[in-house]
C-alpha cells in the first residue's frame, strides 16, 4: 500500500504539471516526489510545513529550468487536495 501510495503521488505532480501546460516526464514527477519526502523530514519543526513545499518546488523548478511558478502552482495544488480529503 505504501508503494500504491507513493506511486500516486508521482501521477498527481505529472497530471498536475500536464495540466498546467508543462513539459514535464513521469521521472522529473518521481523524483519531485522523492526530494518532498526528503523536504518534509528536513522540516519537521515548521508546523504543517506551510510554504516550505511550495518554495522548495519553485526552487527545484528553477534548478530544472523550468518555470518557479509553476513548481509553486503544484505545491499549492497538493495542499488543495490535502485540505479536500481532510475536510
Amino acid at each position: 500500500l505504501q508503494f500504491v501510495c507513493r506511486i500516486l503521488g508521482v501521477l498527481e505532480i505529472y497530471l498536475a504539471a500536464y495540466f498546467l501546460d508543462t513539459p514535464f516526464s513521469f521521472v522529473g514527477a518521481y523524483l519531485l516526489a522523492s526530494v518532498t519526502v526528503i523536504i518534509n523530514l528536513i522540516f519537521v519543526f515548521i508546523p504543517g510545513s506551510v510554504g516550505v513545499l511550495e518554495s522548495s518546488y519553485a526552487g527545484i523548478f528553477m534548478l530544472m529550468g523550468q518555470n518557479p511558478a509553476i513548481g509553486t502552482s503544484i505545491g499549492i495544488l497538493r495542499r488543495i487536495r490535502v485540505v479536500f480529503w481532510s475536510a
